[in-house]
């Protein structure tokens, strides 16, 4: 399995372990923000993106800082107004974000480790919908192919006068 499966397979586990609510987990891909071009999306929503792998060579692994987004996306269609009908159920909804902070931070697999919160976006609305997405780092290992090793090789410099 590749690295980048295996961390939003574990994250996707993970958040459906500990947020049972959540209708629907998917990889990022955009489907939020295209509205009325995309399938209708169920709510609540959890969409994971691996980003960037910024990777190190050790013999026989290579490790990787990875950088990974989860965005939560909730329903929202009333007012948050002093006043307005459900201006306490919006305002609640917006302190799920917490609950997605409390299932990662720390949290490590067989494939990842360490997840730490790194960045809090600002928060997206839509129609329909609101979007509360955060930045998180974790660590990987993957094993080399075998044969790939480097072997020592030894130079020999000869200059115009031998």
């Amino acid at each position: 399995m590749g690295v980048r499966r295996g961390i939003y397979e574990s994250l996707k586990g993970r958040l459906a372990k500990e947020l049972p609510w959540l209708r629907l987990i998917d990889l990022d891909k955009g489907q939020v923000g295209r509205g009325e071009r995309n399938y209708p999306v169920p709510l609540p929503a959890a969409y994971i993106r691996v980003g960037r792998i910024d990777w190190e060579s050790r013999t026989g692994i290579q490790e990787g800082d990875a950088t990974v987004s989860v965005a939560l996306v909730l329903e929202h269609v009333q007012d948050t107004y002093d006043g307005a009908e459900a201006e306490e159920e919006e305002l609640l909804e917006l302190d799920r974000e917490e609950a997605v902070y409390e299932a990662l931070e720390g949290y490590s697999s067989p494939v990842l480790s360490g997840m730490d919160r790194r960045a809090t976006l600002p928060v997206e609305y839509g129609g329909k919908w609101v979007r509360l997405e955060s930045e998180w780092r974790c660590h990987v290992v993957q094993s080399k192919p075998r044969g790939r090793e480097a072997e020592l090789v030894t130079l020999t410099v000869r200059t115009d006068n031998e």
